[in-house]
């Protein structure tokens, strides 16, 4: 069975990131994010992982939260563990209303 684990990209040089998957040996990187551009770090968006990672990088945005649900994270409606109950009662590819 594979082994699953997150890496944040957050105070990490583009080489520093690189290095961590190279150490671990990584077999692929799923981008997860609602959102893959970034307009402050742009190596970090979407496209340039899928060009710097090649064969590695998949984008699921299935797996990513609702606008909904993030929103609600971040303005403080909604707490961590409602956040995380949301992802589970809901899950891939659903949404609520």
């Amino acid at each position: 069975m594979p082994k699953i684990f997150t890496i944040g990209f957050s105070g990490k040089s583009p080489d520093a990131f690189i290095e961590v998957l190279n150490a671990v040996r990584v077999c692929a990187v799923w981008d997860i994010r609602l959102w893959r551009a970034s307009a402050y770090v742009p190596f970090y968006s979407g496209e340039n992982l899928a060009t710097v990672l090649g064969a590695l990088y998949e984008y699921h945005p299935e797996f990513a939260p609702t606008t909904e649900i993030l929103t609600g994270y971040k303005n403080g409606t909604i707490s961590w563990a409602d956040y995380e109950n949301l992802l589970e009662i809901f899950g891939p590819s659903k949404h609520f209303s």
